[in-house]
């Protein structure tokens, strides 16, 4: 697991987590509240040519397509309360099994 700062002069894109799955790039936010800009995941996602991205927050858990100028990825939304499950997920072969039926 890495995190992401984007070192271009005046930028402050920053990403929590960036995890590799099944040779993916998926980039990992947490958000405190239930609202927050999506920018440094939207610049991310764009200049890694990520198909998902992950966002933990303290909302419903839902899907939604973001449309970019010149490419789209999905955003999964997650309860951040579902992190420490998640993490753990990281490390089992259970996870494994579950990506490829999900296809990420």
């Amino acid at each position: 697991m890495h995190y992401w700062v984007r070192e271009k002069s005046g930028s402050a894109a920053e990403i929590d987590y960036v995890i590799e799955l099944k040779g993916r790039v998926i980039p990992v936010e947490v958000k405190a509240g239930k609202s927050g800009r999506l920018r440094s995941l939207q610049q991310f996602a764009k200049e890694k040519k990520c198909s998902v991205v992950l966002r933990f927050n303290d909302d419903l858990s839902f899907i939604l397509t973001i449309d970019q100028n010149d490419s789209s990825f999905q955003l999964i939304s997650l309860p951040y309360t579902w992190l420490e499950k998640f993490r753990v997920c990281l490390t089992t072969t259970h996870f494994k099994v579950m990506s490829e039926s999900v296809n990420i």
